[in-house]
């Protein structure tokens, strides 16, 4: 069968990430980081307003605000009051941008660590990973 783009697209990682001394559990799409999603970013940055550059990072992370769930992340663990926080761009608004930048970074980080959500047929089964998906030397 041949492979789509849809597969290569949605092909996720997990990764666990400290903040503060507690931890946050995701799982992310990192093939959702495309050209597009770079030019983008530029453009916002460019434009020296920090609501134009928030609502770039809110949607590459959640996806835009009328297609919830297309965003790179696709689920995590943050609560408030014990409540999952839902992933979308209007709940973003409402998060603190250095939270929204910490995480963006993470991510950023995070994506080197996964060649196998690059070319998962091509990796070679990864043996005792960390919990952040790293090998242990």
């Amino acid at each position: 069968m041949p492979l789509s783009l849809s597969t290569v697209a949605n092909n996720a990682v997990r990764a666990t990430f400290t903040y503060k001394d507690e931890t946050l559990n995701i799982e992310y799409r990192p093939n959702k980081i495309t050209r597009k999603t770079f030019a983008s970013m530029d453009a916002a940055d460019k434009s020296g307003d920090i609501l134009t550059q928030l609502d770039a990072m809110s949607e590459l992370l959640a996806g835009k605000p009328d297609a919830p769930g297309t965003g790179v992340l696709l689920s995590w663990d943050l609560t408030d009051r014990g409540e999952l926080v839902p992933i979308t761009a209007k709940r973003f608004e409402e998060l603190p941008p250095a939270f929204l930048i910490w995480l963006f970074q993470c991510i950023s980080q995070d994506v080197n660590n996964h060649p196998e959500a690059l070319a998962p047929q091509m990796a070679l089964p990864q043996t005792n990973p960390n919990e952040n998906g790293k090998l242990l030397h």
